[in-house]
């Protein structure tokens, strides 16, 4: 069975994402319960990076397609923003955003963990 981190590197075609749908919904016990537990906990630095990360992709996409909302775009521009994100001077792009994200991602972290022990004070 081929993982959601194995289609990284390769754009999904319309079989495989269904597939993929599929198997998104059939876990989505499992996936809400382990996304509860990870709440609780801080989030360490593999996880702020993935997230800086995620932030600096989202970023360049949104710049390459001038704002417009990604669920708005034709599935061959999606594929062509797709492409041209994995190339490695995007790549690199991303890596150096990232890079500089990280420092802000942390911060939103512990306000969030602030904020979380604040409400939990209340109840």
């Amino acid at each position: 069975m081929l993982s959601f981190k194995n289609f990284v590197s390769e754009a999904l075609d319309a079989q495989q994402r269904r597939k993929l749908a599929q198997r998104m919904k059939k876990n989505k016990a499992k996936i809400k319960m382990a996304r509860k537990r990870a709440e609780r906990k801080f989030a360490d630095m593999d996880t702020l990076k993935k997230r800086a990360r995620r932030q600096a992709r989202n970023a360049m996409a949104a710049k390459l397609v001038k704002d417009m909302p990604k669920d708005e775009l034709s599935v061959a521009r999606k594929k062509g923003l797709e492409k041209r994100l994995s190339s490695p001077q995007m790549q690199a792009r991303i890596d150096r955003q990232s890079k500089k994200l990280i420092k802000t991602v942390r911060k939103q972290e512990v306000e969030r963990k602030r904020n979380r022990n604040k409400s939990d004070d209340k109840k």
